[in-house]
């Protein structure tokens, strides 16, 4: 799963591209940033695959922090947005490290080709990756491409990308409970475990998380006021 920093003024703009990326096969793990320094500080933390940034709100230091980026980071693919830019804006970027440039107004599936694009040039046109691959029970995880499989029976699931990052979540655990606090931060990103819409949104993926896998044997048990843990037959 790509790990993506999205950084933009717009409130409602990022959040509908984040919900727009996470639901797409595959899946993306989008955070979120409305200030500069919120977003350093996550690409700091969490050194995302890719920084999609608001040039406008880095300012005229833009192309300072895309070299502190490149300096400590030559993998990560970094795009700039704007709604306009001048031939010397371009070439000052791509000096500095940028990868590459995005027009607003764009929709997220043309933000995800840009992405995807670019990942194919870094990892080499012919280069594929080892998947991400988990075993619960008799099936095996497929985290890269969100996809449950029970090989005796040859049949698939297909996961949404939170549905995916909790059983991902869970394995890595090995039988360990993982507190509701924890995958409320990592999957919906909220700082309050009270968050009504973080909780509500958990407690409704969990319930048809269930419905999908409770055929292949698989269950996730939830202990009561600490958080959930998994079940395999």
């Amino acid at each position: 799963m790509t790990k993506l920093l999205l950084m933009d003024y717009d409130t409602n703009l990022v959040y509908i591209i984040k919900y727009e990326l996470e639901c797409m096969i595959g899946g993306y793990e989008v955070m979120i940033a409305t200030n500069k320094q919120e977003g350093i500080n996550i690409w700091e933390k969490e050194r995302p695959d890719a920084i999609v940034c608001d040039a406008e709100m880095l300012g005229e230091n833009a192309c300072n922090i895309s070299i502190k980026i490149r300096q400590e980071d030559e993998n990560a693919i970094l795009l700039f947005m704007l709604s306009e830019f001048s031939p010397k804006d371009v070439i000052s970027a791509y000096n500095s490290g940028v990868t590459g440039y995005l027009k607003k107004p764009f929709i997220p599936e043309e933000l995800s080709a840009h992405i995807q694009s670019l990942l194919r040039f870094k990892y080499g046109k012919y280069n594929k990756k080892n998947p991400d691959l988990r075993k619960i029970g008799d099936c095996i995880l497929d985290v890269g491409h969100c996809t449950l499989i029970n090989q005796q029976k040859e049949n698939k699931i297909a996961l949404t990308a939170r549905e995916t990052e909790i059983l991902k979540m869970l394995c890595e655990e090995k039988g360990g409970i993982v507190k509701r606090d924890r995958i409320l931060k990592k999957v919906w990103y909220t700082k309050d475990e009270n968050d009504f819409y973080a909780s509500r949104s958990f407690d409704v993926l969990l319930s048809n998380l269930r419905k999908k896998i409770i055929l292949e044997g698989i269950k996730i048990k939830t202990i009561r006021g600490v958080g959930i843990s998994l079940d395999s037959e």
